[in-house]
């Protein structure tokens, strides 16, 4: 067994089990993420970060922020921290097994737009659910529908599109570009744009729409 903690508080509950004759060694921060798989599901009920054990060019979190009738389009998040009960896909490029830890910083805002969704906790996912929308899971680098009801891992995501998507499988597309989730500097505002179905559009016209996680207003 063994009991994750925030890096800060690392020595402080090493004391506290050593103290109660626990065992002080069951007390880590690292946590291991065994998925060698280029792309793999994650979520969970804390804050994670992912960038502290290598660096993010390799090992990325990714939110999907828009779609069409064959892919989804995915953006990076920029900090590498995921919010808490926020799905995303990690694209691992190393080819290795890593680890992550619970973040320091806390608070980090949920993106506008994300149709990734998922579980902390083994449970059964339905194809479809009853305002029309259709459930896919990650097989073989990209999102697939599946006939009957199953269940879904503890801590994985799956993508949830309207029915209107129309397609059994959904393709990826990745962005790594900030998605609005953590710090942005000066000059790195995204000129992509949203509809509020979360379609992307080239050229908006008059209406609403999402870019960098803000809504935009287009008179």
């Amino acid at each position: 067994m063994s009991v994750y903690v925030k890096e800060s508080l690392l020595n402080t509950y090493k004391a506290f089990f050593s103290e109660n004759y626990i065992g002080d060694e069951i007390v880590k921060y690292q946590i291991p993420y065994s998925q060698t798989t280029s792309l793999s599901t994650y979520y969970r009920e804390f804050d994670s970060d992912f960038h502290v054990a290598v660096g993010e060019s390799n090992i990325k979190p990714f939110v999907a922020t828009g779609y069409d009738s064959q892919k989804a389009y995915l953006t990076s998040i920029d900090n590498g921290i995921v919010p808490k009960e926020c799905g995303v896909v990690i694209r691992n490029n190393t080819g290795n097994s890593f680890w992550y830890q619970i973040a320091e910083v806390q608070g980090n805002p949920q993106p506008a737009v994300n149709y990734l969704k998922g579980f902390c906790w083994e449970q059964t996912l339905n194809p479809t659910e009853e305002d029309g929308s259709v459930n896919y899971v990650l097989y073989n680098n990209e999102f697939c529908t599946f006939d009957n009801s199953g269940m879904l891992g503890y801590h994985k995501a799956y993508l949830q599109l309207p029915a209107s998507a129309g397609s059994k499988q959904i393709t990826m597309s990745f962005a790594d570009e900030p998605s609005g989730i953590g710090e942005v500097e000066a000059g790195e505002e995204q000129k992509v744009y949203y509809n509020l179905s979360g379609m992307r559009v080239e050229k908006p016209k008059k209406g609403v729409y999402v870019q960098n996680g803000k809504k935009i207003i287009f008179k």
